[in-house]
Parts: C-alpha cells; sequence; structure tokens
C-alpha cells in the first residue's frame, strides 16, 4: 500500500478475492503499519446508492456548497479541495463498488486521475468494477492485490498471532478445513 500512496502515477489500487479471504483486513493491516496514514475515507455501495445520483457521495457533496457548484467541473474541483488537504490525497475505501450509481463513479475515477485521491476499492472480482472505475484499472492507473483464502501454514501462523501462543500444527489445519480458509469464521471460531 505505501508503494501505491507514494506512487504520483498510481490512482490506487482494486484488492479482490473471495468473501472471508481477509480483503478488507488486509487493507486494514497495511494501514494501521503506516507511520503517518493519510486521511481516511469509507464508502460502501448499497442497494439505496445505486438508485440515487452520487448517492455513495451524499457524506462527502455535504461538506461542499452544492449550490455553489453550477458545473460537474466546479464540483469536481470543491470535492478536491475538501480531499486533498496539504498537498496529500486523501486515501478512498470503496466497498461493495457493484452497488455504486455510475455517477459517483465516475467522479471517483476522475478524482483519483485528477491525484486528488488515492481510491482502493474491495470486490469479489474486478469485472464487478462499474465502467469508469474498470476503465481506470484497464488503463494501468489502479493497482491490483489478489488476496486468497489461507492455506494450512497460514492458518497456523495467523492462529498463534491471534491467540497469542503456540499451538498445534494439526489444530490450525483443522480450523483451516472446518472454515474452509475463511479469515472471519476462523476469528469466530477461536
Amino acid at each position: 500500500m505505501g508503494r501505491v500512496l507514494n506512487d504520483p502515477h498510481c490512482a490506487g489500487a482494486v484488492v479482490s478475492g473471495p468473501p472471508g479471504s481477509g480483503r478488507r483486513a488486509q487493507l486494514e493491516t497495511d494501514l494501521g503499519q503506516m507511520a503517518e496514514p493519510p486521511k481516511l475515507i469509507r464508502l460502501n455501495g448499497s442497494n439505496f446508492g445505486t438508485k440515487v445520483p452520487f448517492g455513495v457521495l451524499s457524506f462527502l457533496l455535504a461538506q461542499v456548497d452544492v449550490a455553489g457548484a453550477s458545473t460537474r467541473h466546479e464540483l469536481i474541483h470543491q470535492l478536491g479541495r475538501v480531499l486533498c488537504t496539504d498537498r496529500r490525497p486523501s486515501m478512498v475505501v470503496l466497498g461493495r463498488p457493484e452497488l455504486i450509481d455510475e455517477q459517483s463513479s465516475s467522479l471517483l475515477a476522475q478524482l483519483a486521475t485528477m491525484g486528488k485521491i488515492k481510491l482502493f476499492v474491495i470486490c469479489e472480482h474486478v469485472q464487478d468494477l462499474p465502467g469508469d472505475l474498470f476503465a481506470l484499472y484497464r488503463s494501468g492507473r489502479l493497482a491490483h492485490q489478489r488476496v486468497e483464502r489461507m492455506g494450512s501454514m497460514e492458518t497456523h501462523a495467523f492462529v498463534q498471532q491471534e491467540l497469542e501462543g503456540r499451538v498445534s500444527a494439526y489444530a490450525s489445519a483443522t480450523l483451516c478445513y472446518l472454515a474452509g480458509g475463511n479469515r472471519s469464521l476462523m476469528l469466530k471460531l477461536m
């Protein structure tokens, strides 16, 4: 993540993988290890957000003078001023991108292209991205990180770290088998 945040040509990253693979946890861990994390904004697509123009951005739009922004260009620059403080782009984490409206997708893609935000999209498949975000990914401006479910050895290290002690390899392998490598289910079972 540090490489993506420091690269001026990179607009962000797509973190994909099956449900329960730890996509969001991986992103949170990377963010927690940063010495000076950027301003973080979390957005999640929803069924409501697909029916309302700029639905996923309603929180951000409440911070700008929408009445003073008569054109899309002015709206983007007002959002850019809110999101890019001290010449440092904010980090926007977008979950469930398949459930955001096209206008929100377009604005986020444009803000990422302008360098006002670093966009991190969490999804199952890259094909789930809305049109403008998929175009940004295809242009090479969004890096891609695939997170798979854990195997036996990863589960063993994970269980020992979570329980802060030694655990038998057999016990962790059994947990991995029962949970199917799903991190969130393993945490519930532990």
